[in-house]
């Protein structure tokens, strides 16, 4: 090997027989890892599906592909031309049975049609979490004492499930209905 040179850098480069840079073994392999997104938070979903743009107005065209008793609800309850909203948000409060125990639990959700809903909540000041279903993809996360996560799943397993919850919420929540989305099944 050679000597070492100074390097434009202000460093030194150490340098082989011939003067040319020798790059070690451990620079030559070295892993890069790749860039990695992490993925939004609940906070940010819900501000996103709530910012959605105006849907317009209700129409008989929003029935189509319903069942006939949300059908007749909704041609009852929401007259032609009414504003539609992009978003609803809700709070909710109550008990839930967790395992045997019930407890009381608090909870928020952002319905957004035809693009997602995110639901977050807190049972027995002790579990907290949220079921999400957002750009075609489903995930939850819960933890006990916001630590040690008990449930975690994301990803196109978990979607069908959590678009057939989005589907129920959409049609079990008062107001204008969305037009039903291809991929779901509704039953009455």
């Amino acid at each position: 090997m050679g000597l070492d040179r100074p390097a434009a850098t202000g460093g030194r480069v150490r340098t082989g027989r011939r003067g040319d840079p020798v790059v070690g073994a451990s620079e030559q392999n070295r892993w890069v890892p790749p860039a990695v997104t992490p993925p939004p938070s609940t906070r940010e979903l819900e501000k996103r599906l709530a910012s959605t743009p105006a849907a317009g107005s209700f129409s008989e065209s929003e029935l189509e592909g319903l069942p006939d008793p949300v059908r007749r609800y909704l041609s009852t309850a929401v007259a032609p031309g009414t504003a539609l909203a992009a978003a609803a948000r809700f709070r909710m409060q109550g008990s839930i049975k967790v395992g045997k125990r019930w407890l009381p639990f608090r909870a928020r959700e952002v319905l957004a049609p035809h693009e997602g809903f995110v639901w977050a909540a807190r049972a027995g000041r002790v579990i907290v979490g949220s079921d999400r279903y957002v750009d075609g993809r489903g995930g939850m996360d819960w933890r006990i004492l916001g630590l040690v996560r008990v449930i975690h799943a994301d990803g196109p397993d978990l979607s069908p499930g959590d678009a057939g919850t989005s589907s129920i919420t959409r049609n079990t929540t008062p107001g204008p209905c969305p037009r039903q989305e291809s991929n779901l099944r509704h039953t009455v």
